[in-house]
């Protein structure tokens, strides 16, 4: 039967033989060129999306600088006028941890924290995928050599029946019947090439990249590490958005009590005019903002002063407010009822995450077991091809029995092979549930 099979590789390659035979894609390949995927590329980019916008929202300083000039015409008399507006430089500094500045920090660093579990889930999402399509294109291939084995015993027993039938040994019935199998293994044949094909080209619009083949067996899969179940709910992407809701749904709520509180401001200035120019500096701090502010101003051609004079001025102004808002009741009841739907749909994230990670669980288990299982009947199918050759041997069976024990022997490996496959994608599933990287694994 290994001639048979040998064969029909043969002629299944003979045009690739014609031309140069392309590069056969390894796993480690597929998973470089499904790392760097579109998918994985959108996402890298909203991290770095994000962490421009955290640099923008944590600057220390924001600052303005404003100059103009004014030209006054008189269409009626001869007083036309131009004067320069004061250059004035404002200055906020953004130094203490609390306020409206600080809570567009804080939001930041959560949008970033966001970006950042989307790519890693892309990742994760983007391995799992170049697995689960290079596996599909290798058992593809395989099955393909199984049927092409499957075409040429097919036509090895039509021919053995035709003789038989010529012989007087068996009727016509038996040939049709052959006849019909052999037809039967020449669709099975076309259906194996049609599903190599589509798993190529789904294999290959996952990565961007043509894929003639694909070659090698992914090695031994490791296990699963030892975890806590709540430090790996912890970690998972959807349980940390849920705490992110919470925590913006309760800084809303800070917020808007803070806006209902009376505030007071607190302002200094200092100036020097004389009758051609002026300069000035102030100072000012509210309890609104929270972050202190410096003004520096100088008009070149406007003192204010008397000719021939300097006038100096110092200004120290605090102002209480107290906000009158018959809608602020309303506003933080609604706040506070987000804030609490944010915490019920945390708790049930947290429920269906852990529901999650125990599913993926038992669907590994049941992949490894149906693994076994798959093992040990290829070995009992190894074991009847033994005893199938040796009654050979002693004459009491032909030919075709042999090729037949040999053609369920390579079924059975590549049913196992298919399970062993099941077993690794369950594998990598719970190691995504878990928050852990799947390439740890292969």
């Amino acid at each position: 039967m290994r001639r048979l099979l040998l064969a029909a590789l043969g002629l299944a390659l003979l045009p690739l033989g014609l031309a140069q035979a392309p590069a056969a894609l390894s796993l480690d390949e597929v998973l470089e060129l499904a790392l760097a995927s579109p998918q994985v590329r959108l996402a890298e980019a909203g991290v770095a999306q994000a962490q421009a916008q955290l640099a923008v929202a944590g600057s220390l300083v924001s600052a303005t600088l404003a100059a103009g000039y004014t030209q006054t015409i008189d269409f009626e008399g001869d007083g036309d006028s131009g004067s320069f507006d004061p250059i004035t430089l404002n200055a906020t500094f953004n130094v203490i941890p609390f306020g409206p500045s600080n809570d567009a920090v804080v939001r930041a660093g959560w949008d970033l924290e966001r970006a950042q579990l989307t790519l890693e889930e892309a990742r994760r999402g983007a391995v799992i995928e170049g697995v689960q399509g290079y596996l599909g294109a290798l058992r593809a291939a395989q099955g393909l050599m199984l049927a092409e084995a499957e075409v040429a015993f097919a036509e090895r027993s039509l021919e053995a029946t035709v003789l038989r039938v010529k012989a007087g040994t068996v009727n016509q019935n038996q040939q049709r019947s052959a006849e019909v199998s052999l037809e039967q293994a020449r669709l099975d044949r076309s259906d194996a090439r049609r599903s190599e094909l589509d798993a190529l080209a789904s294999l290959a619009n996952l990565l961007g990249v043509a894929v003639p083949r694909v070659a090698g067996e992914p090695g031994p899969a490791g296990t699963v590490p030892p975890y806590e179940i709540a430090t790996r709910l912890a970690a998972r992407g959807d349980v940390i958005r849920a705490q992110l809701t919470v925590a913006q749904a309760q800084q809303s709520l800070d917020s808007g009590v803070r806006d209902v509180l009376p505030s007071g401001s607190f302002d200094f200035s200092y100036s020097l005019a004389n009758d051609a120019h002026r300069a000035s500096l102030g100072a000012s701090f509210d309890t609104r903002s929270f972050q202190p502010s410096v003004a520096l101003s100088y008009d070149p051609d406007s003192g204010g002063a008397a000719p021939g004079q300097q006038q100096n001025s110092l200004a120290l102004e605090i102002r209480v407010q107290v906000p009158l808002n018959s809608a602020v009741t309303a506003a933080l009841d609604a706040a506070r009822l987000n804030r609490d739907t944010a915490v019920q749909q945390l708790e049930r994230t947290l429920a269906l995450a852990g529901l999650d990670i125990e599913n993926r669980d038992r669907s590994h288990q049941a992949a490894s077991a149906s693994a076994v299982l798959s093992a040990s009947l290829r070995g009992q199918r190894r074991q009847d091809l033994a005893i199938a050759r040796e009654r050979l041997e002693l004459g009491l069976i032909g030919p075709l029995e042999v090729d037949r024990a040999e053609l369920d022997l390579l079924d059975a490996e590549l049913r196992e092979d298919r399970a062993r496959d099941n077993a690794l994608l369950a594998l990598l599933r719970l190691l995504d549930s878990l928050a852990l990287n799947p390439r740890e694994v292969l």
